[in-house]
């Protein structure tokens, strides 16, 4: 039997929400593609999504385990993900099902207990991706962001940390799921920081803040979903700073995201483990009100430049002059 795409047949469709259910794992509604293996009477045995550069929501029907099904459909969803140009690919699965992907040719970037774990199709592709890190010296503290777009909240935060450190490394999320494109935003953190002592800016690259590490799917609520995400991005982190000797991770405080809030409790409850002090800082407030991208973001679709601009460094609103 071969795995072939069922997106297009309703039926099929209907059978893999079904497979799903029986296998404890939630529906996504974005899929790239969806792939699935009928059996000789035409029914759906197992199906999986692919979506960016993740495979997702994999099950495959109780009757047909052991029967290298997963194999199959896994060299499928492979080589439709080559053919679109993604060769580095991550699969978020079951701790207990780690094993499992391993034999596949999958590798372990991090894991979240026993609830999940971030695996890789590339031998040493994260160890390559520490490798490749600029380093610094002294003392050295971590801020994570997205800057969507680089306001005067981020500068702040970067700011008081190079007040308590000797180097700052500074990563951008590198997944293209804002408004502002990646190669945008680490235009602006890199313009916005360059007079910092110190500073250091990094992209995340896949591993950090990524849909590709986000296991919703087969998680029944999204509080433990928004938990274990966490705590598989704090472990990709926490492997990071060991290499980079980070002592101190940077965070602001967040009036507005319950996500973001979850996240921090998370960073906080963690990283002391592991010889890392979490530090939160008051979000910056101009006349009042705290600094938010998301309200930089607001203002400029409603044609509030000024307004917008007034929340911005310089060398961000030079950007933006040039993107609009």
């Amino acid at each position: 039997m071969d795995a072939v795409r069922i997106d297009s047949s309703a039926r099929l469709m209907a059978e893999r929400d079904a497979l799903l259910e029986r296998s404890g794992i939630l529906r996504e509604e974005q899929a790239d593609a969806v792939f699935g293996i009928v059996d000789g009477e035409g029914k759906l045995v197992a199906c999986g999504n692919c979506r960016g550069c993740s495979l997702r929501c994999i099950a495959v029907d109780e009757s047909c385990r052991g029967e290298d099904m997963l194999s199959t459909l896994v060299s499928a969803m492979l080589e439709y993900q080559f053919m679109r140009g993604i060769s580095h690919v991550f699969i978020c699965t079951k701790a207990k099902n780690a094993p499992i992907f391993a034999g596949i040719g999958f590798y372990e970037v991090a894991r979240a207990g026993d609830a999940a774990v971030l695996m890789e199709n590339r031998r040493g592709g994260f160890g390559g991706y520490i490798a490749a890190l600029e380093r610094g010296s002294g003392v050295q503290g971590a801020i994570v962001m997205n800057a969507n777009p680089f306001t005067l909240g981020h500068r702040y935060l970067a700011q008081r940390a190079a007040e308590s450190c000797d180097s700052v490394h500074i990563f951008v999320v590198r997944e293209d799921a804002s408004e502002f494109s990646f190669e945008d935003r680490l235009r602006m953190v890199r313009e916005g920081v360059k007079d910092i002592r110190g500073a250091i800016v990094h992209s995340t690259g896949l591993y950090m803040v990524s849909r590709a590490v986000f296991p919703s799917y087969f998680l029944k609520r999204t509080e433990d979903a928004t938990a274990v995400q966490a705590a598989l991005d704090a472990n990709v982190f926490i492997k990071i700073a060991a290499a980079l000797s980070v002592s101190r991770r940077f965070i602001g405080s967040e009036p507005f995201s319950a996500v973001t809030n979850e996240y921090n409790r998370v960073l906080m409850d963690t990283l002391p483990r592991y010889g890392i002090e979490c530090r939160e800082t008051e979000r910056l407030t101009i006349n009042g009100c705290a600094v938010s991208a998301s309200n930089v973001r607001s203002l400029l679709a409603s044609g509030d430049k000024e307004r917008a601009f007034a929340l911005l460094p310089k060398s961000t609103q030079r950007i933006i002059e040039q993107i609009l």
